[in-house]
């Protein structure tokens, strides 16, 4: 009987265990064709788990269907809320695009969704984004992140990619063979591998760590940025169709770049060459080749060239005769003992100080604005048609005359340490700066011009790194103005100096032994007279190449989202002089589209050089109210049409339309019941959408104000 019982016994427990495995089968069953259930476990983020309630849970039930599952193609509104983990993702196997930009994710597995095309998870904190075996996957944007490898293995199908401001020292992108444009920059790069990549078009991997790159193969290239590396050498024959090369402020001993028919701008300043070879680049705009060590530069065939920088360079000879079209040259810091720009009709800048020219035709340079021809040889200078020249610097030549009278348009003029003995300049009513020698006699002073004299030219000038240009005047600076400032001066002769500064208040500046001046300008050594005057010592007078990192730009506006890339413009001030964009910097944007922070980079081209950053920010766009009401007594209900890009919304109440209004809450719903109102009252509501940056909101404009009468 005993073992009846337990034989019994025996087969009940089997049953049971049967049946438990049975129904865990099942469960499995479910789990695996849908029936997901919406907690902590399977989506551990709690506002991600709000999402997929609220988003994909249509039936509010607290589990997700097979149905529910595959109906999702796309996740791109979680910018509305903050979300740290995006475990659970991985059960939406249909997805073809997810934005999780702007976020504080660490670690990002998306590998189960093999169907995705898109990913956008931008600005978040990740160390860890794996993707590899994603074949259909064509756009990528991971940047402004922490990642240190990024690997792409199987990602065959990818078109786009953007991983910049990330820590990544190696970068293997052979295997994407659709790739069409990559950007890379500002990361830790030591290797990149792109060759063969025939339809890249757009590469940009500045600021980094490269000491060399190879493009073979890479045949569409149409851009190229690789600024800002230790680059040595550079072949980039292969690529026809480049029209822009930025290889500035690298190592380059060697570049090669003949054949390049349809190349339109090159910068390859701040390098180490001496030659640069440009053959068949027929179609050359743009040429940046300063701070090198070139000897010679053969520009022949180049009639399409506009803008010229060779500056600081080694050359003793320069034939610019066949770009005639040109508008800003400038060749200072070299050995030239002269320059052709005779025909030169389009010439707006002209900058070939520090060489040994004798002589300037600049007969048919009319619409000339800009001329610095100071620290050379030249005894004669025919000014005479240039009636738009603003700003002329000719010091430290062997000028015996200077005939500016006519020239209206003048606003400052450096002529010292010339043999001028005396200077007209009746008609110049612009004219803000003079600079000259302590002898000059100056007929027809404007009441508006400040002058500045300089003592007798050394014989020698030591070889000194620049200094920054002051702003204006200081204390020990000889400051003439006109004796009487309700009319013009008359000529000021050194009688008259002494009215201005007496020979008791002055004192002799004696520089010490080892002062140190600007290169391209002489150090004042003031002799000892026997009446005493105070020196100015001539600060950078010319237009030489100036820093952009320097400058001031004014505030940028922020700009409302439109779904399009946004490229507000900027104000660029160099002291007094505001810069003009094509001219003097050229503009690129970064994160110009999206909601949040955007960059722009100002990179000095013509008389400037170096970059500077400045951002604005993209805010949500003016919120549409589409129903305001009072259902219940005391409140009130408004409701919006969400923006795109918001992280939420604040409302904000008033009694009076123009009278000052409250914040009644924020929410990142579309809509929000302001309680606790005394009815009949007439209230007027208004809402802003805003993005969050960081610990920062940034708010978009205010949507129409809008009113109801409260029960």
């Amino acid at each position: 009987m005993r073992k009846i019982k337990e034989l019994r016994r025996a087969m009940i427990v089997s049953g049971m265990m049967l049946a438990s495995i049975a129904m865990m089968n099942q469960n499995n069953r479910a789990q695996a064709a849908g029936n997901i259930a919406i907690n902590q476990a399977n989506f551990p983020d709690e506002n991600f788990r709000k999402y997929v309630s609220d988003e994909i849970d249509i039936d509010k039930n607290k589990v997700l269907s097979e149905t529910e599952i595959n109906k999702v193609k796309s996740i791109g509104f979680l910018d509305t809320v903050e979300i740290k983990d995006l475990t659970g993702v991985e059960n939406f196997t249909e997805l073809t695009e997810l934005n999780c930009s702007g976020k504080q994710l660490k670690k990002l597995d998306v590998r189960k969704l093999t169907k995705l095309e898109r990913l956008y998870c931008d600005q978040n904190e990740l160390t860890e984004l794996k993707i590899d075996g994603l074949s259909q996957l064509v756009g990528l944007d991971c940047y402004e992140n922490q990642l240190t490898e990024l690997d792409l293995t199987g990602v065959t199908g990818l078109i786009d990619l953007y991983c910049y401001d990330n820590k990544l020292q190696k970068l293997d992108v052979t295997g994407a063979t659709n790739l069409a444009v990559l950007g890379c920059a500002d990361n830790e790069l030591t290797s990149l591998q792109i060759n063969g990549l025939n339809r890249v078009t757009i590469l940009s991997c500045e600021n980094n760590n490269l000491t060399e790159l190879s493009t073979n193969g890479l045949t569409k290239l149409d851009n190229f940025n690789c600024e800002y590396n230790e680059i040595e050498k550079l072949d980039l024959t292969e690529s026809r169709e480049l029209k822009s090369i930025n290889c500035s402020n690298n190592k380059l001993t060697e570049l090669k770049v003949t054949e390049l028919s349809l190349l339109k701008e090159l910068d390859c300043y701040n390098n180490e060459l001496k030659e640069l070879p440009l053959t068949g680049v027929v179609q050359l705009e743009n040429l940046y080749c300063n701070n090198n060590q070139l000897q010679n530069l053969d520009l022949e065939n180049l009639t399409q060239l506009r803008m010229l920088n060779c500056g600081d360079n080694e050359l003793t000879t320069l034939d610019i005769t066949g770009s005639k079209q040109m508008t800003g040259i400038y060749c200072y810091g070299n050995q030239l003992k002269e320059l052709d720009v005779t025909g030169f009709k389009q010439l707006i800048y002209l900058s070939c100080e520090r060489n040994e020219i004798t002589q300037l035709n600049l007969e048919q340079s009319t619409k000339l604005t800009h001329l610095s021809c100071s620290d050379n040889k030249i005894t004669e200078l025919d000014l005479s048609n240039l009636t738009q020249l603003t700003e002329l610097y000719c010091n430290s030549n062997n000028l015996e005359q200077l005939q500016i009278e006519n020239l209206r348009e003048l606003t400052r003029v450096a002529c010292y340490w010339n043999q001028i003995n005396t200077l007209k300049v009746t008609n110049l009513s612009q004219l803000a700066i003079l600079q000259c020698d302590k002898a000059l006699a100056i007929k027809g002073l404007s009441k508006k011009t400040v002058v500045y004299r300089y003592g007798d030219r050394p014989e020698e000038v030591p070889e000194v790194p620049p200094v920054e240009e002051p702003a204006g005047p200081t204390e020990n600076d000889t400051v003439i103005e006109p004796s009487n400032p309700s009319s013009p001066a008359e000529e000021v002769t050194d009688s008259k100096k002494e009215e201005v500064t007496s020979p008791s208040e002055e004192t002799v500046v004696t520089p010490p032994t080892n002062q140190q001046t600007a290169p391209n300008v002489d150090p004042v050594l003031p002799p000892v007279t026997e009446q005493p005057i105070i020196q100015q010592q001539p600060t950078n007078t010319a237009p030489v190449i100036q820093s952009i990192a320097k400058c001031k730009v004014a505030k940028v506006k922020n700009q409302a989202y439109t779904g399009k890339v946004r490229k507000p413009s900027v104000k660029v001030s160099n002291g007094s002089t505001v810069l003009v964009a094509g001219k003097d910097y050229k503009l690129s944007y970064k994160n110009n589209k999206k909601t949040g922070k955007a960059t722009i980079t100002i990179k000095g081209i013509g008389a400037y050089n170096g970059t500077k950053k400045v951002t604005f920010y993209i805010v949500p766009k003016k919120v549409t109210v589409s129903k305001v009401k009072s259902a219940k007594k005391k409140t009130a209900t408004i409701t919006w049409k969400k923006a795109t890009g918001a992280s939420g919304y604040q409302v904000l109440y008033a009694t009076k339309k123009k009278g000052k209004y409250k914040v009644a809450g924020t929410t990142t719903k579309n809509n929000l019941t302001i309680k606790k109102l005394k009815s009949g009252k007439k209230l007027y509501i208004k809402v802003r959408a805003y993005k969050k940056v960081g610990k920062k909101k940034v708010y978009g404009s205010y949507s129409a104000i809008k009113n109801v009468k409260v029960k």
